[in-house]
């Protein structure tokens, strides 16, 4: 537990505080439906978090093992990743925080907790597509831009950025 908030891993009941927290987080054009996180919850578990206060979800991490780099695409319930034992990467598909809590440390917090698991499986290596002028934040925390495109439907502006 940490300081303020209680990081725990998400289930499908938690996906309407997702939806709430996301709709906070995100532009109309970046918005993905209940069916895209349940299918992303459910392809791993115990590498998707949420961030309690007082019984009130207020940040969460969805991601997934995969072999590779490439990502899913945006609003995809499509997720086929692999087992953690086989993944050469962690890919993070999204990472939110209510406005109320950021600067709090809550997305370094489920961050820590996604490096916990992905070390115990001896996964080092981390993808995601930075979105809405994110790159600086995750720049901080080590991801680099890569050559590569990024996954379809996140627009002109999105960038694949590797850790």
């Amino acid at each position: 537990m940490h300081q303020e908030v209680e990081i725990q891993a998400l289930t499908a009941t938690d996906v309407p505080s997702v939806l709430r927290i996301q709709e906070t987080a995100y532009a109309a054009n970046f918005l993905e439906g209940a069916d895209s996180f349940v299918s992303k919850i459910a392809a791993s578990s115990t590498t998707s978090f949420g961030a309690w206060h007082n019984g009130e979800m207020v940040g969460y991490l969805i991601a997934f093992p995969v072999d590779g780099h490439a990502g899913v695409a945006l609003n995809s319930s499509v997720a086929s990743p692999v087992s953690l034992d086989e993944a050469t990467a962690m890919y993070v598909h999204d990472l939110a925080v209510h406005p109320t809590w950021r600067g709090r440390a809550v997305a370094d917090h489920l961050l820590e907790e996604l490096t916990l698991v992905s070390a115990h499986h001896s996964i080092t290596a981390y993808a995601l597509v930075s979105v809405q002028g994110s790159q600086g934040f995750w720049e901080k925390r080590g991801f680099v831009v890569s050559a590569d495109p990024a996954p379809n439907g996140y627009g002109p502006e999105a960038v694949l950025m590797l850790r």
